[in-house]
């Protein structure tokens, strides 16, 4: 599974997860290059976003192989902010995310709702499935509408699920999501933290999602 693999490869080069004491794992295959190499995948056309330092990029076709039911076809473009997959940071668990999807589909903050939980519930399951156990029935979340200055629809709220990677415990995740056109396309912005919305990371993530600019 594509994401569950690249976050994997993140946790691993990262050092989270090793015992103390216990052997060096056999290094896994190496990235193609590091995140803003010149050897990344180039960016949609008609699609500029930067890669911050110290953030880290990942790109993921659509369908979601762990998440076939969010779209059919286009691509996630992610930018994960430094030590995300350290529980200590106050970074942990945040990053910014878009859906540039080529169907164009009707999104509300129901469409968003549903593809969260399919999203991160599959997330879940690919990466701690065989560790944890997680209660299909604890995920969920919830959007209320805001306006945002470049108009659109906004959207602002939680989601309930599980950390996979390290714990297997509850978690809860701030949302911000924004909606824009980009052309035929669309473009679903998301950032997401356990810091709640008055914390500093959360301007971060969001310089991150203004940074996006499409055509």
């Amino acid at each position: 599974m594509r994401i569950a693999v690249a976050w994997v490869l993140v946790l691993v080069t990262t050092g989270c997860g090793a015992k103390p004491g216990a052997p060096a794992p056999a290094a896994p295959p190496a990235p193609a290059a590091e995140p803003g190499g010149k050897e990344d995948p180039p960016l949609p056309a008609g699609v500029t976003w930067p890669v911050a330092d110290g953030w880290r990029r990942e790109v993921i076709p659509f369908p979601l192989e762990f998440a076939p039911g969010v779209a059919s076809h286009g691509v996630e473009e992610i930018r994960f902010a430094p030590d995300f997959f350290k529980p200590e940071a106050p970074t942990f668990w945040s990053y910014a995310f878009v859906w540039l999807l080529d169907d164009a589909p009707a999104v509300d903050g129901s469409w968003l709702e549903h593809a969260l939980v399919v999203y991160f519930a599959g997330l879940a399951d690919a990466v701690g499935g065989e560790k944890y156990h997680f209660d299909p029935a604890h995920y969920s979340a919830k959007l209320a509408p805001v306006t945002v200055p470049a108009g659109g629809g906004a959207w602002q709220g939680t989601f309930e699920g599980y950390e996979p990677f390290k714990t297997g415990q509850p978690l809860t995740l701030h949302i911000e999501a924004q909606v824009r056109d980009c052309g035929t396309r669309r473009a679903v912005l998301l950032a997401a933290s356990p810091q709640p919305p008055d914390h500093e990371v959360w301007a971060r993530l969001r310089e991150r999602l203004a940074a996006f600019k499409c055509e």
